[in-house]
């Protein structure tokens, strides 16, 4: 099959960026978990996202299915696959016992990137020669996906574990002076603390 011209390799800027944001927003995601407002406004943004990409992305693919390579094709299919297990999350939420689904979301739209960044790369006319040169394009590509995962869940594990993190001293306090604010704290004889110092707010009991 001869290759696809490269006006027809990607689809266009606009939905192109739009993969990309997705793709960010997902690093996101899953690299920063926080209990802020930023991080259910990006949730928002990439499942709302997810839905408009796949339905301009659905119909462009039909009307250029033919023009595309194989390799654009196989890019934009597995593309696609990982969007179904999105939008059944959409439908059925993502609790922790639906979280397969998540999973197969996750791994699926990985591979599906691993495979555009390729076609991306050739359409720069990065190791285009040769059958063995193209297979180390593919392969490069899938490794730096793989190297960007592991760095994305290196930043969620030493996030969550510097926040849940609890310092034992080396010695026990000798006195119940020595424990928690001291004598003169708020809960004394507890050893209880509040960050800052300062005393429970009343409105978290109500």
């Amino acid at each position: 099959m001869n290759s696809l011209p490269e006006r027809w390799a990607l689809p266009g800027r606009k939905l192109s960026l739009l993969v990309l944001a997705l793709f960010v927003s997902a690093a996101y995601l899953y690299a920063f978990p926080q209990a802020n407002l930023i991080y259910p406004a990006v949730v928002l943004m990439h499942a709302f996202g997810g839905v408009v990409a796949l339905l301009f992305l659905l119909p462009w693919l039909l009307r250029n299915f033919r023009q595309l390579s194989w390799a654009a094709r196989l890019a934009w299919l597995v593309l696609l696959a990982g969007g179904v297990p999105g939008l059944v999350l959409l439908k059925i939420g993502t609790r922790h016992s639906h979280y397969q689904w998540l999973y197969w979301h996750m791994g699926i739209s990985v591979l599906a990137g691993a495979l555009l960044l390729s076609v991306w790369a050739s359409r720069r006319g990065w190791l285009t020669a040769g059958v063995f040169p193209r297979l180390a394009r593919v392969a490069t590509c899938f490794v730096l996906l793989a190297g960007l995962g592991a760095l994305a869940h290196s930043c969620r594990n030493a996030q969550w574990s510097s926040r849940a993190r609890i310092q034992n001293p080396h010695l026990p306090a000798a006195t119940m002076d020595q424990e928690g604010d001291g004598a003169n704290g708020p809960f004394f004889p507890s050893s209880a603390q509040v960050a800052g110092g300062g005393k429970i707010p009343s409105k978290y009991f109500m």
